[in-house]
């Protein structure tokens, strides 16, 4: 599942504590052109590791 306009700290908590560790809103990032996109997934991915 992806939650869609995630925007506040207490909506990604519920979110969570829900299950869902996927979103998409201005919380995570705002809108990105195509190249920034990359960046950002890029960027996500290596604080995974």
């Amino acid at each position: 599942m992806i939650a869609k306009g995630v925007d506040t700290g207490p909506q990604i908590d519920l979110l969570i504590g829900m299950g869902c560790h996927r979103g998409q809103g201005f919380l995570l990032s705002q809108p990105l052109v195509a190249s920034g996109m990359v960046d950002f997934l890029d960027a996500a991915d290596s604080r995974r590791t």
